[in-house]
């Protein structure tokens, strides 16, 4: 195992669900950018509507009020938390993180005092007191030695935080080497990828550095969201051209691992390419949708003649009509099944969770602070969506 700096998020602030009229969701966002001259800090906004007061949607600004599990991965993973929510510093207190609370105690917590001459005065006070904090969890490895699987996904400037959140994850779950292949859809995307985690094995490309010339052409003409699907493939087949060594897993950023990837390297058998079923819990939504989940595909050395037919009908047919037939990038998986032999589906029902079949697939919360989800029968599954 080879130790690594992490340079994600070092500690978290918490805006409270409800403002009292003393402090404003602008006054917090000053706190955040004056905790980020000094540690990597994700401001954790619990109501979306104070995203209003924020000056820019930067890479460390979460919300997610829907799914508190996102919530408590990002805590669970800090080395301190200042919050300004009673409850979520109680949870923090919960997770034995080292949590903080401004002007008064709460649920355990110690106390940052406030300085008369404003937010920045007070945040210098407050770093002395964090520097005072172990590293925890901030710490982590990647081992060394040849990666057992890579990892390829397509990100924009505007959705690189989760791509940084997939990274995060990564490190948590896998004690196997691996490697990442983003393809950045802007420049200011591959920028922040690199700039975040210098020395993991990450390699971003540009749409621009990789599409063929007559290809690229009809690329830049479609709407964003079109050529982030179009990408998918495109991102498979250009991590399959350095890494031949085992498989690439396409991964949609909102997929959250219980477990390394790693586990599904055995599931391959005589096939080159697993899909995964899309299970849901209406019947319909799979025919409009497709039979099979895009945001989680395995491909193997062998599998570029299905990726490459993947990619030509992304780039011509990708859109959402689906009286006609056509659900963005998803739907085509279909066709592909019959088309190509070296494909083979993943079974189990214990990947790809998702609010949309959480009743098919027996998913139940053991607890709100634990963060996990599991089966029925006691079993932990092994990727979510939220």
């Amino acid at each position: 195992m080879r130790p690594i700096t992490r340079h994600g998020t070092k500690g978290v602030l918490v805006f409270p669900s409800e403002f009292d009229g003393k402090l404003t969701p602008t006054q917090l966002f000053e706190c955040h950018a004056e905790l980020e001259k000094n540690f990597p800090t994700l401001a954790l906004v619990l109501d979306a509507k104070q995203l209003q007061d924020a000056p820019a949607m930067g890479n460390r600004i979460l919300c997610c009020p829907d799914y508190p599990e996102v919530a408590l991965a990002a805590i669970r993973s800090a080395s301190w938390v200042i919050s300004f929510d009673p409850f979520v510093a109680q949870i923090a207190r919960e997770l034995g993180v080292v949590c903080f609370t401004p002007g008064a105690s709460q649920g355990g917590a110690q106390v940052l005092g406030w300085d008369t001459n404003g937010i920045q005065a007070s945040v210098r006070g407050w770093v002395h007191r964090l520097k005072q904090v172990p590293a925890g969890n901030f710490l982590a490895a990647q081992p060394a030695g040849a990666a057992e699987f890579a990892i390829t996904a397509v990100a924009d400037s505007k959705y690189i935080g989760f791509f940084f959140g997939l990274v995060e994850n990564l490190l948590q779950v896998s004690q196997v080497p691996w490697r990442i292949f983003l393809l950045a859809l802007d420049d200011k995307a591959k920028e922040l990828a690199l700039k975040q985690y210098p020395q993991l094995p990450i390699t971003v490309f540009l749409a621009s550095e990789v599409w063929p010339a007559k290809e690229l052409e009809k690329y830049q003409t479609k709407p964003i969201a079109e050529r982030a699907y179009a990408s998918k493939p495109h991102a498979i087949l250009e991590a399959l051209k350095v890494f031949k060594s085992a498989p690439v897993y396409f991964c949609d950023l909102d997929l959250h691992f219980a477990e390394s990837p790693a586990a599904l390297n055995k599931e391959f058998g005589k096939h080159q390419i697993i899909f995964m079923p899309q299970w849901s819990d209406v019947f319909a939504w799979a025919r409009f949708h497709g039979m099979f989940n895009a945001g989680l595909i395995g491909v193997l050395p062998g599998g570029e003649r299905f990726a490459k037919w993947w990619e030509e009908m992304c780039l011509h047919f990708c859109r959402v009509e689906m009286e006609k037939g056509y659900f963005t990038d998803q739907v085509f998986l279909d066709a592909g099944l019959w088309h190509f032999p070296e494909i083979g589906v993943y079974r189990a029902m214990d990947h790809n969770v998702a609010p949309w079949n959480r009743k098919t697939l027996g998913i139940y919360r053991p607890g709100r602070a634990s963060g996990e989800l599991r089966k029925i029968s006691r079993k932990l599954i092994i990727s979510a969506r939220w």
